[in-house]
């Protein structure tokens, strides 16, 4: 008997769902766990690695558009930018109040973003960071990336798990960036508790004046 290709019929399911129209955002689902604050908390956390990092390397271009210059990061600061992140994994957040929680949930998956293309530069476009689980996943966003209180986390969890659902501010889509055209800029500085809700209006205002996106490749230098 002949022994009959399964190549045609896998190509055929291919094309069937490659022509199928991209997937949208995950829905805003809360993760209780997350909703655990202290009013009263004092904590404040420190964001200067961060705003070292940001400093160093984004551009802001004459278009409006910042730009990270991935070819230039040393692997000192690609270094200091994982240990960054690895403090906001070891801190307590459940025991911040609410504006220390946004700024740190903000900047840690903007931290995680950048340190993603770093690990896996040269990039094209993000896109091409395929660690996401499941055949058809593209990028970094279902990956688990940090473990925070015990709990392992991936971008989507960050944004749409405790970002969207908690604080339900149509502004955070502002200020989280996937790092591809048409996403919006990436802040030149840290968010922090005091200044988090101006920022969230600044981007969200000069998004109407601008399409934004991340150069994966290397910026003019300033």
């Amino acid at each position: 008997m002949r022994r009959r290709s399964i190549f045609p019929w896998a190509l055929a399911v291919w094309a069937v769902l490659a022509a199928q129209p991209a997937s949208p955002a995950p829905k805003a689902e809360l993760w209780a766990r997350w909703t655990a604050h202290d009013p009263a908390s004092s904590i404040r956390v420190d964001h200067a690695a961060w705003g070292d990092f940001l400093a160093k390397y984004l551009v802001k271009g004459e278009d409006g558009v910042n730009r990270v210059r991935y070819r230039n990061v040393t692997p000192g600061d690609r270094k200091a930018l994982a240990g960054y992140i690895e403090r906001l994994a070891a801190m307590p957040v459940s025991l911040f109040g609410r504006p220390e929680q946004l700024a740190y949930w903000i900047n840690l998956y903007n931290a995680l973003t950048v340190l993603a293309i770093l690990d896996h530069y040269p990039v094209n476009t993000i896109l091409r960071v395929n660690i996401s689980p499941g055949w058809f996943a593209v990028g970094p966003w279902g990956k688990k990336l940090v473990q925070v209180e015990g709990e392992a986390l991936s971008l989507d969890d960050i944004e749409h798990r405790i970002l969207r659902p908690i604080w339900r501010d149509p502004r955070i889509h502002y200020a989280v960036n996937c790092a591809s055209i048409g996403c919006p800029n990436l802040a030149a500085a840290p968010y922090t508790a005091a200044s988090a809700g101006a920022m969230l209006t600044e981007e969200f205002s000069r998004l109407a004046d601008h399409a934004y996106d991340w150069d994966l490749n290397e910026a003019p230098a300033p």
